[in-house]
């Protein structure tokens, strides 16, 4: 059979009743090295051939949508796009395995063949983009669809990461995304096949990461990634942990009661109302990215409510004990203390942080002490305005202080 015959004179695929016939026909009988004549295919030919397989990928994407319109029951759509699924893998195996027959002999081909593999990833890309629940997505991935399309991702995710390594603060969050991106992609780093749902949930992440605009400012990026990330229902543990502790330095800065719940709040209505792909997640045997951080926020708010209770309370427990009188304390009772009261103030303050001296409060701890000292300039010293005193020191006193604290120091060494 000639190759005119072969490859010319062949119908387009909505003649058929197979709709694959035409892709068929060329993948296993026009370039099939044992069936047909490649050796004689033409410049002129493999330029016809490249026109007519962007014409056939059109037109088999408009017969898809076209006959699962038609259908009005799911079992009856399931079936087409299995079928068209299931066929196109089949074709896609065969023309693999022409190619490596033929690729040394016949280089003039690999054009062709390259945009064969493209026309057919392209389709079956189409059908798991559109009609992904009807996909049995658990099978394995067939080792040739493998092969191409994780050649295609790394090319992919190798420019991405070299964009992304010009943002400095993307830093931890880049880490965590492009690990799990090349242990899918290296063979040698992975313990597990490869199903058809982890295939489409990495080529659709890469495809959205794509879409990043990376000539923003960082701030900008940062948020670009983290709402792809939610709507992909990115639930890798690093990830999640990630988010726990941004919100958490969130919340350092702000030490108020009611300024931390209002930023939970804020974040409990935003991964409520992040967008979702439905049906999607990294990893299936794991728990949904927004589940398991609204359970770490309720808990969150629960904590600084109750913490906001007990301060409450050890607060209206101070004013209680502040409204009693201090000791009344004869000066000849008190021990003189040789610092001044700003001295004095800056030490028990320290022996507070430092935790040294432990009681319900700072103020505990001068109403405590205070009254039972005196100074070389005064008897009768204010607990209150002593602690007052200690928040804004005197570079003198403080030096003051340092001194007594390391003669303490030295006699403490000589014991």
């Amino acid at each position: 059979m000639e190759i005119s015959d072969n490859f010319s004179d062949l119908p387009s695929a909505d003649y058929f009743a197979y709709p694959l016939e035409w892709l068929d026909l060329f993948v296993n009988l026009t370039l099939n090295p044992v069936k047909s004549k490649i050796a004689l295919i033409d410049e002129e030919q493999i330029a016809r051939m490249l026109e007519v397989l962007s014409l056939e990928e059109t037109k088999l994407q408009l017969l898809i949508k076209k006959q699962t319109f038609e259908v009005a029951d799911e079992e009856s759509i399931r079936l087409t796009v299995w079928r068209y699924h299931s066929s196109l893998l089949t074709l896609l195996n065969t023309s693999h395995e022409n190619d490596i027959n033929t690729a040394k002999k016949y280089p003039q081909l690999r054009k062709v063949f390259r945009t064969l593999s493209a026309t057919i990833e392209n389709l079956l890309s189409f059908l798991e983009i559109n009609y992904l629940k009807y996909l049995h997505m658990d099978l394995v991935v067939p080792s040739s669809y493998m092969a191409s399309s994780r050649l295609d991702l790394m090319k992919k995710i190798d420019r991405l990461k070299e964009t992304a390594d010009t943002y400095e603060n993307l830093r931890p969050l880049k880490g965590i995304v492009f690990e799990i991106l090349y242990k899918f992609t290296i063979p040698a780093n992975r313990n597990f096949e490869i199903t058809f749902r982890s295939l489409f949930y990495n080529k659709e992440l890469v495809r959205r990461l794509e879409t990043v605009r990376w000539e923003r400012k960082e701030s900008e990026v940062l948020d670009q990634l983290n709402e792809i990330l939610f709507l992909m229902n990115f639930n890798s543990r690093g990830y999640i942990d990630y988010i726990i502790e941004m919100v958490r330095s969130k919340l350092a800065d702000d030490k108020t009661p009611t300024g931390q719940l209002r930023m939970l709040h804020y974040y409990s209505k935003f991964f409520k109302q992040s967008h979702r792909r439905p049906g999607i997640m990294l990893d299936p045997d794991y728990h949904d990215l927004e589940t398991v951080l609204e359970k770490w926020i309720d808990s969150e708010i629960k904590y600084v409510e109750e913490k906001a209770k007990l301060d409450e309370s050890a607060i209206g427990q101070g004013q209680v004990r502040q409204k009693v009188k201090a000791p009344e304390v004869k000066a000849e009772d008190k021990i003189r203390c040789a610092l001044s009261s700003d001295q004095t103030g800056l030490i028990l303050r320290a022996a507070d942080e430092a935790r040294i001296l432990e009681a319900r409060s700072m103020t505990e701890v001068f109403r405590s002490i205070v009254p039972y000292l005196s100074t070389p300039h005064s008897d009768n010293l204010s607990y209150n305005g002593m602690r007052s005193k200690s928040y804004v020191p005197e570079e003198r006193d403080k030096e003051k202080a340092i001194e007594a604290l390391e003669r303490m120091i030295k006699k403490i060494r000589d014991y």
